[in-house]
């Protein structure tokens, strides 16, 4: 009951003079008769980052499982001094025997008190009620606050396979499970995956090694026998690794999404600025491809997966596919945006009077006015002109611009700030491009293939790819608005395809059996219920 581990001791005397082979003797022989000596008390205690990281772990709605080959009593006392199973829950240990002779499978069930509490129950005895296949009364009717069950790896192979009705009610309220072997510990994996769980295991020994490798993401707690079967080692010998591998595995995920996004973005932004450009009959310069392609998207592509993982971990996952719908609305948004905004670029510099598409001139001069006379004195290339002059800057700065978007950090990643190369290459890019923009040094232009024009053009340009930063912006926070969906599913009555609905499907199947009324929670309560399943 205090989670001690105990050792009972016990010595018989064999004479020198008996003629007895001891090595042959069976082990009923041994132990028989034998001098009590006492009992060896080993205390187990809990490491000091054991509570932190379980409640961690609670507060990101990720759901805890104890699964050993310890006591099952011993396992109970530490599940409740741990806090994996709270103060206002109810933890029931179940007991299930195999049918013998006439009489049928059954399982009874233990009201599981803390130590904690024992002053308050030592003059009460835990409540046993007995239960058979035709009569199951758990006294499960007060179901206001949550419960847990606990039992041996015996007892929920003969529940599983006596009760199969009952496994999907263990699966989703069994916290402890006491006394497994190594094939039971595979076997009751397999079942939560079965149930659409996604599973992380860790353990330290031999006997874990099938479940590591059975487990989604397997993670040994040593260098010995288990970390040759887990995909994972931590060089921690305690459960902080686990937080730690789910912040970095989402922020892998996000990461790769991100960049995704920017390459699908990246070729279609470059596809628009190609079509326009084709109707006029023109194209962009090697340089004006060597910057996009190399300065900023080589860049982004190395130093964004810099960005280190939150510090701490969000109460839900982040987006699994990349067909899921708030990344599909983002590529329609900004690719929209992109449309839009060289499309206005490409009408509004035709529309100037400066413009000549048959004569490439230079538009600025020394005072800052236009001149639709003076011809340029040096030779121009091909893709020369005013057309390339306003668009390249525009898909240029917009590709950085989605490229500081996409680094969002919230709730997955750390701040965009904090990954100060990445900071520091994304000024650079935009300096750079804004230098080139307001300079007005002929030879600069002539290497870019860019003709100068006038000032007023130049801030017309700035005005409106600041208005695009704003919006892509607003609709990166909008569209990841896990709230805004929420309210969608409920709005279009979107029904999850979770483990919870198999289970409640599977539950509601017996609903006409009288074997079954009155043990599982109302339909109400599921509803309450499911707000705390992971």
């Amino acid at each position: 009951m205090q989670g001690f581990r105990v050792i009972g001791f016990a010595y018989k005397d064999f004479k020198s003079n008996d003629d007895i082979n001891v090595e042959s003797l069976k082990r009923e022989e041994v132990e028989n008769g034998l001098q009590f000596l006492g009992f060896l008390v080993l205390e187990n205690r809990l490491k000091s980052e054991t509570k932190p990281v379980l409640h961690e772990l609670k507060s990101a709605n990720i759901r805890t499982i104890m699964v050993t080959g310890d006591n099952l009593q011993t396992a109970c006392t530490v599940g409740l001094s741990s806090g994996m199973v709270s103060d206002v829950s109810r933890l029931l240990m179940l007991e299930a025997c195999e049918p013998y002779g006439e009489i049928p499978a059954s399982f009874t069930s233990q009201s599981v008190e803390s130590h904690r509490d024992k002053s308050q129950t030592q003059n009460e005895s835990m409540k046993r009620i007995a239960t058979t296949a035709s009569d199951i009364t758990w006294g499960l009717n007060a179901t206001t606050k949550k419960y847990h069950y606990a039992m041996t790896g015996k007892s929920y192979d003969v529940i599983k396979k006596h009760f199969p009705d009952m496994i999907p009610d263990i699966l989703l309220n069994g916290t402890i499970f006491g006394r497994m072997t190594p094939k039971e510990k595979i076997g009751i994996i397999k079942d939560f995956q079965k149930s659409d769980y996604y599973i992380g295991m860790c353990g330290d020994g031999a006997n874990d090694c099938g479940a590591l490798k059975a487990a989604h993401a397997g993670i040994s707690l040593s260098n010995l026998e288990a970390s040759v079967a887990s995909p994972f080692t931590s060089n921690i010998p305690n459960i902080e690794c686990v937080p730690k591998l789910l912040k970095e595995g989402r922020n892998t995920l996000v990461t790769a999404i991100s960049l995704f996004k920017y390459l699908i973005t990246y070729t279609l932004i470059q596809l628009i600025c190609m079509i326009l450009l084709f109707w006029k009959q023109t194209v962009l310069g090697n340089n004006h491809y060597l910057m996009q392609d190399i300065a900023i998207s080589v860049t982004i592509i190395l130093t964004m997966s810099i960005t280190g993982p939150a510090s701490k971990l969000a109460p839900y996952r982040p987006a699994m596919s990349l067909l899921s719908p708030p990344l599909l609305l983002s590529l329609v948004l900004h690719i929209s945006f992109a449309i839009i905004i060289q499309t206005s670029a490409f009408f509004l510099v035709q529309q100037q009077p400066w413009y000549n598409e048959s004569n490439v001139f230079s538009a600025c001069l020394l005072n800052n006015e236009t001149s639709v006379n003076q011809t340029m004195m040096m030779p121009h290339s091909y893709s020369q002109n005013f057309m390339t002059t306003t668009l390249w800057p525009v898909s240029g700065i917009n590709l950085i611009i989605l490229e500081c978007v996409f680094s969002k950090g919230w709730a997955f990643r750390k701040p965009i700030y904090t990954n100060y190369i990445f900071c520091i290459l994304v000024l650079a890019q935009l300096v750079a491009f804004l230098f080139i923009l307001f300079a007005d040094i002929e030879p600069l232009y002539h290497a870019m293939e860019l003709v100068c024009t006038p000032y007023y053009w130049r801030l017309e340009i700035l005005g409106m790819l600041i208005i695009l930063f704003a919006a892509s912006y607003s609709v990166e926070v909008f569209v990841y608005n896990r709230e805004l969906w929420l309210v969608i599913k409920k709005i279009f009555g979107y029904k999850s395809k979770s483990q919870y609905k198999k289970i409640q499907w599977a539950l509601e199947k017996r609903t006409d059996s009288s074997l079954y009324k009155g043990i599982f929670p109302s339909e109400q309560q599921f509803s309450i219920r499911e707000r705390d399943c992971v």
